[in-house]
């Protein structure tokens, strides 16, 4: 994967390797490290969908694959959705609310702030002859 022939006859230095990618994040203005290109990749591609033993195996890592999804698989947003969207789905339809009347027990006003609240409640419970 990175070597200077086109054959793949010679391999560069990893550090080399390390330092051509910093200079190209840096001259990108890009803050990450070839470590970081790491988990991004392994992480995009658990969330494309590829087995996580090719994932492993593309990663050097033994196990079938536990390490990998501890390690370099993060917590994917799309992923939780499409979960929460499948568990939202298989539930049971809501069922319909009960229609409730509630009465309010009448008021005899005798104060003036009495008065004030029967007429609100009146006008509230929209009853015709109200002030509002």
């Amino acid at each position: 994967m990175f070597s200077p022939a086109i054959d793949g006859s010679t391999c560069l230095k990893p550090d080399s390797v390390t330092q051509r990618y910093g200079r190209l994040a840096a001259r990108l203005g890009i803050k990450t490290s070839i470590h970081k290109l790491r988990h991004y990749s392994a992480t995009e591609l658990i969330a494309a969908g590829v087995d996580v033993r090719t994932v492993a195996g593309r990663l050097g890592h033994g196990g079938g694959g536990a390490t990998t999804l501890k390690v370099y698989a993060a917590w994917l947003s799309e992923s939780d959705q499409r979960a929460a969207t499948s568990l939202f789905d298989r539930l049971p339809a809501r069922p319909e609310p009960v229609a409730t009347t509630i009465v309010a027990p009448a008021i005899e006003a005798r104060s003036p702030y009495e008065k004030v609240a029967v007429t609100l409640r009146e006008a509230i419970d929209g009853q015709p002859g109200s002030c509002f």
